[in-house]
């Protein structure tokens, strides 16, 4: 009788092994689609972050442009007003 049941209780075990195998496998793979979505999310905002980076970037350009434009004029104007002081040096400068 004891071996009758030692041998019952060895059968469901068996039986139960390759379910729980099943069970620890699905969970990992729950795991690890989490960790999957989690990592696309994460893509996902660096993408984000990346496109930003390249819209400041662009702004920053257009900014510099814009400044290196005034330094021109300023610098074009600056010639002027020496030009105009060198060919006449006696009288005010009227722009």
């Amino acid at each position: 009788m004891r071996a009758d049941a030692l041998d019952r209780y060895l059968a469901t075990v068996r039986d139960i092994e390759p379910r729980l195998t099943y069970l620890a496998q699905l969970e990992s793979a729950a795991h690890r689609s989490g960790r999957i979505a989690e990592l696309k999310f994460r893509t996902l905002e660096h993408e984000h972050a990346a496109d930003e980076l390249d819209t400041m970037s662009a702004e920053l350009f257009a900014v510099r442009e814009a400044i290196d434009e005034l330094v021109r004029g300023l610098d074009n104007d600056a010639a002027i007003i020496e030009r105009r002081s060198l060919e006449h040096p006696s009288h005010e400068l009227n722009p």
